[in-house]
């Protein structure tokens, strides 16, 4: 009798193989140069999702997966959507502690491990031991016998596939952010909330032919239409990304602008082939676009993407509009069709059925909260601030109310504050730390911190640490005499 292994289609899947199986192409390319087909491609997600399913990954398992940027991470995220489980995005760079609370939070009940990070979960074995968590790696193991191969997710499994429909509306996606009016959260998406994002920003790649995808739901975006998918990490080195734009021809990448910094600190001509540039993620400021700009020719489309985690896109605009537009405060654009929005107390209110299923400890409002202040002007959302003090560096959402406790904790150590100041030579954000110290420890210097927050009881995430620190006494301000965040960046611009 033929085995078979129950599999669950969605709208994403669906539209994924029908795209794969149009023709045989090459569909993934890594930036190592190690190439897929598309049938290939196909069929090794059907086998890996039956091999999983049949291993026992089931309906609503939560599943962790910590790999490289590869082919094989890509398959495993579209294999675990097959199975219907909930996948967990965690990043390894947010540190081994945040990491272990973020596992625990989101009762994980599956990690797939390659090898290359292997070391990173070992050193919290004794933790993860404690756990009812099953594991896949690609090597021996600690895990006594909970755990599988890799390689055996890999070997062809002969039985057929039951296709089920999946309720689109159930939770399918969990992501750690920080919203921008409070602490982090989880952000919850379905299935339905998934693939409606991705309809909403492929309106902006359309008629791309190499996509460069650095973000799994940018690689999931790539499979949505007929495009080549480069694949590769989202840390690359900047004269590295050069080397790949013009060695690949990539014509559409969707990237933070400071990606572009390299081009700009050079002088240099960004490749002609890259004619599409979609840029998110962090503020994209007028100047920065007046920058840029000259180093393009007129056929180069750039274009400014404005999104959250919880709903992406919100609202969009032409680079060359907005620099043109003279508008005092920073442009926020049109919002695209069928969005709704309102401005309460000046902040940014919105919802469409592409937004988030819900906050996993919090309470969902019909309408999402953005955390952005703006007004409008001639039917244009203008931007005029952010509600809470958050710090974006680079790609990373950063919030000193995660980090101030630890570090005051420091032995000798009276009083902190982190800070950014926008550096206009690096178009990004710097995080300057304010230490207010004892009288007997005047000792304490730059190195000594820094390696204190590296590692040990007081080490913070490796995005949080300060690039600069500054001893002193810290205003104060109010009945409370909370810091005055304001104040030390006037103190910090004056000297």
């Amino acid at each position: 009798m033929i085995k078979s292994t129950l599999l669950y289609n969605s709208p994403i899947t669906k539209n994924i193989f029908s795209n794969l199986q149009k023709e045989n192409k090459t569909i993934i390319t890594e930036v190592s140069g190690k190439s897929i087909s598309s049938f290939d491609f196909s069929n090794n997600i059907l086998n890996v999702a039956k091999n999983l399913s049949d291993f026992w990954v089931r309906k609503n398992h939560s599943v962790v997966i910590l790999a490289k940027d590869n082919i094989l991470f890509w398959n495993l995220i579209i294999s675990s959507i097959l199975t219907w489980a909930q996948i967990v995005l965690l990043d390894p760079a947010m540190g081994q502690k945040v990491m272990i609370e973020k596992i625990k939070a989101s009762k994980v009940t599956h990690i797939i491990l390659e090898w290359i990070l292997y070391d990173y979960l070992y050193v919290t074995k004794s933790e993860i031991l404690k756990m009812d968590i099953e594991f896949v790696i690609n090597s021996w193991s600690i895990f006594g016998n909970k755990y599988k191969k890799v390689k055996s997710l890999l070997q062809e499994n002969t039985s057929e596939i039951i296709f089920q429909d999946a309720d689109e509306n159930l939770a399918a996606l969990t992501v750690f952010t920080g919203g921008t009016t409070g602490n982090p959260k989880w952000v919850v998406h379905s299935l339905a909330s998934i693939f409606q994002m991705l309809e909403k920003i492929k309106y902006f790649i359309w008629n791309t032919k190499v996509f460069y995808a650095d973000m799994p739901h940018f690689l999931l975006l790539g499979l949505l239409t007929d495009a080549c998918i480069i694949s590769g990490p989202y840390n690359l080195k900047p004269k590295k990304l050069k080397k790949i734009l013009e060695k690949f021809e990539i014509d559409t990448y969707f990237c933070p602008p400071y990606k572009y910094n390299y081009f700009i600190e050079r002088n240099l001509k960004v490749p002609k082939t890259l004619q599409n540039m979609l840029l998110g993620s962090a503020p994209i400021y007028s100047w920065f676009l007046e920058k840029l700009l000259p180093l393009l020719e007129n056929s180069q489309k750039v274009t400014c993407v404005y999104g959250m985690t919880e709903m992406l896109p919100i609202a969009s605009v032409d680079a060359r509009e907005k620099v043109t537009s003279k508008i005092e405060w920073d442009l926020l654009w049109d919002l695209l069709s069928d969005i709704s929005y309102k401005i309460v107390d000046s902040e940014l209110y919105v919802q469409w059925l592409h937004q988030m299923l819900h906050y996993l400890w919090y309470e969902t409002k019909e309408m999402i909260a953005t955390g952005d202040l703006v007004k409008v002007e001639n039917n244009k959302l203008i931007m005029i601030g952010r509600k809470k003090d958050m710090i974006i560096k680079q790609e990373y959402n950063i919030y000193p109310w995660v980090y101030e406790p630890i570090i005051s904790k420091i032995p000798g150590v009276f009083a902190c504050a982190l800070v950014w100041i926008y550096d206009e030579k690096i178009n990004d954000e710097r995080i300057i730390l304010f230490l207010e110290i004892s009288h007997s420890q005047e000792k304490f210097n730059r190195n000594y911190i820094i390696n204190r927050l590296k590692s040990g009881e007081y080490s913070i995430d490796a995005c949080a640490l300060p690039d600069e620190i500054i001893f002193g006494i810290i205003p104060r301000i109010g009945r409370q005499e909370k810091i005055d965040k304001n104040k030390l960046r006037e103190i910090y611009l004056r000297k």
